[in-house]
């Protein structure tokens, strides 16, 4: 006869074994574009950039639009190596020198994609968050299924310690669809406000990304 002891190991373990096999069966694959969440081609920025680049590999310009190509297609990872890997050869003064002549054509009426993304991420990469915040919103009011830029205003909240926000963010990118991104910050902000359970079921649902942000 079962002890309550033993009976309750026994739920237990089948509990954690159907929860793996459900996680494991709807394991979202990192990175997927079959969805179109902007206005932009984004693609067609990636290889503009990257011809510019086999010319002039120290190219400002180029080096930046093909960040935030990468990051709009969902390359979070891959975008934010590449920002690493040009402040090696790119000091901000003359990265901001390069670049503030686009910013300032942004006014409260702006709504050209480009220049939001150029002053959104110019912000993130002169560790002005808040006002990446204002711009990465005004964005989503544009391209609202923008499930990248969603998550990276999510990621921007846990950044200023804003976790409730940042969870709502992960949240809505993830009723647009499935993706590894959104469970990463929703198992920081969960493990932020000591929700350590729900913390590790998002950590398991975010595949290896845990991982690959770990090693970078």
């Amino acid at each position: 006869m079962l002890t309550k002891k033993c009976l309750y190991k026994k739920t237990l373990k089948l509990f954690l074994i159907l929860f793996l096999l459900n996680n494991l069966l709807l394991l979202p694959v990192l990175g997927t574009n079959d969805i179109v969440y902007s206005k932009i081609n984004w693609d067609e920025i990636l290889k503009e950039s990257q011809y510019i680049l086999k010319e002039n590999e120290r190219d400002i310009l180029a080096n930046f639009r093909y960040s935030i190509a990468l990051a709009n297609l969902g390359l979070i990872i891959e975008a934010l190596e590449y920002f690493d890997y040009i402040k090696e050869f790119i000091s901000l003064p003359e990265f901001n020198s390069r670049i503030n002549p686009y910013l300032e054509q942004v006014n409260e009426k702006s709504t050209d994609i480009m220049l939001l993304n150029y002053t959104a991420f110019s912000a993130v990469i002169n560790g002005n968050y808040r006002e990446s915040l204002v711009f990465f919103n005004r964005i989503l009011e544009i391209e609202k299924e923008n499930i990248w830029i969603r998550n990276l205003l999510a990621a921007t909240y846990l950044e200023l310690a804003e976790y409730d926000n940042s969870k709502r963010e992960a949240k809505k990118a993830l009723e647009i669809k499935e993706n590894n991104y959104s469970h990463l910050i929703l198992a920081i902000a969960h493990y932020k406000t000591g929700n350590y359970i729900s913390s590790l079921f998002e950590l398991h649902s975010s595949g290896d990304l845990a991982k690959r942000v770990i090693n970078f």
